[in-house]
């Protein structure tokens, strides 16, 4: 072969360096190639433990705050609470568990006299109002007025604890600016009317704004019961068998917390009151109606007056009161044959006579 079609020798660099064609390039191209995929393996390595971590936090949240709501229905507060401040450490800006924690601090409250929690009121309102505070804040509408009303209802609270400057109205008027129908505001604003010696209309006012709404119906009844309880020497006695017979004719329960309240209203007009001052009671619903609203508080529970001669007693005067002779001397000689030497004499002499004046013998 001649020399001139032999393969010449590369043309060294004009500063004498080596020609970049050669090997070494190649082997550094390859290294860097490599260095890439093992740092995108790495990358996608560490991408997957964090979706695995998120998942999983996303997983623990997800149980806690059903851990929690449980809690609640159970009415167990103070453990429901603890679940979701777990909650909110594993992810904090979780709107879920900020609003699982609002729902819990305002059934708390609502709930607050039926706890096991000693008054003062305070250290539990404490606890919630921050809560309560940031979801006003954050909310709009009825959301923001149930928060804005619970606000109001710790305050009444805490000025039960002696905190007398504050003003429950003040934050029940805002609610009302935020949502005009609101049932929490309408019921709680109604409920202080009362609690602080105002006008029983002004206060039905609210309470049938808030019993219009349908929603919390049952909470709304038991604040109006309380309500009037809370009315100086028995003048809410009226108005509460008015409401207890409304809710009987709408098929609304009553809760047996407020069965006492009703029983009372009776006892002390038919038994422990002098005057015998039946009047009102009479005034407030018709005796036929009183009788049948009575034997639905009363003729199936497990209240503890309801099993003795008292009830036939309060019954018997019912009945009479209604005209319904027959049944109520029977009912008057029910309740005669089950006194005793020990029986109230006053209360001896009332059932002889009634017995008597109805045709019956002694």
């Amino acid at each position: 072969m001649s020399r001139a079609k032999q393969e010449k020798p590369a043309r060294p660099a004009a500063d004498g360096t080596p020609s970049s064609t050669g090997r070494p390039g190649t082997v550094l191209k390859w290294v860097g190639g490599a260095t890439a995929v093992l740092s995108l393996v790495f990358g996608l390595r560490q991408l997957s433990v964090l979706i695995s971590e998120s998942r999983d936090r996303q997983r623990q949240v997800t149980e806690l705050i059903a851990t929690a709501k449980l809690q609640r229905e159970a009415k167990d507060y103070r453990s429901g609470w603890l679940s979701l401040e777990k909650a909110a450490e594993l992810r904090a800006s979780e709107s879920k568990v900020r609003t699982a924690q609002e729902d819990l601090a305002m059934a708390w409250l609502d709930d607050i006299h039926g706890t096991k929690e000693a008054t003062p009121f305070t250290a539990i309102v404490d606890l919630l109002v921050p809560v309560l505070s940031r979801g006003a804040v954050t909310s709009a509408g009825t959301r923001k007025a149930d928060l804005l009303a619970h606000l109001g209802w710790a305050d009444f609270l805490r000025w039960r604890d002696g905190q007398n400057g504050l003003d429950p109205a003040a934050r029940y008027t805002q609610a009302l600016a935020a949502d005009s129908q609101n049932v929490y505001a309408h019921a709680m604003l109604a409920h202080w009317m009362m609690w602080n010696h105002g006008e029983l209309e002004d206060a039905n006012r609210h309470f049938a704004a808030a019993l219009k709404t349908a929603r919390e119906r049952a909470y709304v009844r038991g604040l109006q019961l309380a309500a009037l309880q809370e009315m100086p020497e028995g003048t809410g006695d009226p108005e509460m068998i008015r409401v207890a017979n409304e809710m009987r004719k709408a098929n609304e329960p009553i809760d047996p917390s407020d069965l006492g309240q009703i029983w009372y209203a009776y006892y002390w007009r038919f038994v422990s009151s002098p005057n015998e001052s039946v009047g009102p009671l009479f005034a407030a619903v018709p005796p036929p109606e009183q009788v049948a609203t009575y034997r639905w508080a009363f003729q199936n529970t497990d209240y503890p007056g309801s099993k003795g001669f008292l009830y036939e007693y309060h019954l018997a005067r019912l009945e009479d009161a209604a005209g319904q002779q027959v049944e109520a001397l029977e009912t008057y000689r029910s309740v005669r044959s089950k006194m005793t030497p020990d029986t109230i004499a006053r209360l001896r002499r009332r059932v002889d006579s009634a017995i008597v004046r109805l045709g019956g013998k002694h």
